[in-house]
């Protein structure tokens, strides 16, 4: 799969935990979806990213965040940075 956006079906938008999610939770959670499988790695990138899309300030984002990745739906990780440093936080989709 080439570099783009996927597609949610009805039964994962109706799943209980996504249904649990805050609204800003769950805008957060359908762009790293439709991100992460769209790119040929899996990854979404950047928190930063997520909330330029989703129209939210950083810390909501982050919060949010937190909410779809306690709720089981993503994993959160750091990508690698320059020589070795830690990098930034990348998403990857867990449903």
């Amino acid at each position: 799969m080439s570099a783009g956006y996927a597609r949610l079906d009805a039964s994962e938008l109706d799943s209980e935990p996504v249904r649990k999610l805050s609204p800003t939770a769950f805008r957060a959670w359908v762009y790293v979806v439709r991100h992460a499988r769209g790119r040929t790695d899996g990854w979404c990138m950047s928190a930063a990213s997520v909330a330029d899309q989703i129209s939210a300030s950083r810390s909501t984002t982050f919060r949010a965040l937190r909410e779809v990745e306690a709720a089981g739906l993503i994993t959160r990780t750091h990508a690698k940075g320059p020589n070795g440093a830690r990098g930034w936080a990348r998403y990857r989709v867990n449903t």
